[in-house]
């Protein structure tokens, strides 16, 4: 079974702009579906936050106590249903994150450049991706550890064209998904 970030699945869900296909990350979704592994689409942190019509943030607004916490709850469901399939045998063999992404990066995120942003709307920052882990991804991934399931391996899919290419993605999913 592969975990899907919710946009790769659903772009629609996206801030509006920004979604690389219409519809759905159709490239790796049939990539997955090809290997007949079955697909988990996790929840949309963001949009189970603030809805759809949220402004763009970035990992700072996301890493509070507060957003966390939302996460952990939202894992905790999830962290339920994996538990559930391992014990009956299931392998996870995938989590897809969205690189780029403030919640849902595996490799890359978001950050406001220069100096801290208290969120006034009219003095919005730059942004800048980073290395680094979105707080979605990484509780999810320390959840996982604490329930004892296997290490998942992580691809994350670029948002665009300065976190990679999709080929590259794919073929890292590729890779992970032969085993």
């Amino acid at each position: 079974m592969a975990l899907l970030a919710h946009c790769v699945l659903n772009q629609n869900s996206k801030i509006e702009g920004i979604a690389r296909y219409p519809g759905t990350f159709r490239p790796a979704v049939d990539l997955i579906l090809q290997s007949e592994a079955g697909i988990y689409q996790l929840p949309c942190p963001e949009m189970t936050y603030l809805g759809i019509s949220r402004w763009s943030s970035v990992r700072d607004q996301y890493n509070s106590p507060f957003f966390r916490r939302h996460c952990r709850a939202l894992v905790e469901r999830v962290m339920d249903e994996l538990e559930d399939y391992a014990r009956r045998g299931y392998k996870i063999v995938a989590l897809i994150g969205m690189d780029g992404s403030p919640s849902c990066g595996v490799d890359f995120t978001q950050e406001a450049s220069g100096e801290p942003w208290g969120g006034r709307v009219q003095s919005i920052p730059s942004r800048q991706y980073i290395k680094g882990t979105a707080p979605f991804i990484e509780i999810l991934r320390g959840a996982a550890v604490e329930r004892g399931l296997p290490e998942i391996p992580c691809v994350g899919l670029p948002e665009n064209e300065q976190m990679g290419t999709v080929e590259a993605a794919l073929l890292r999913i590729e890779k992970v998904l032969e085993g």
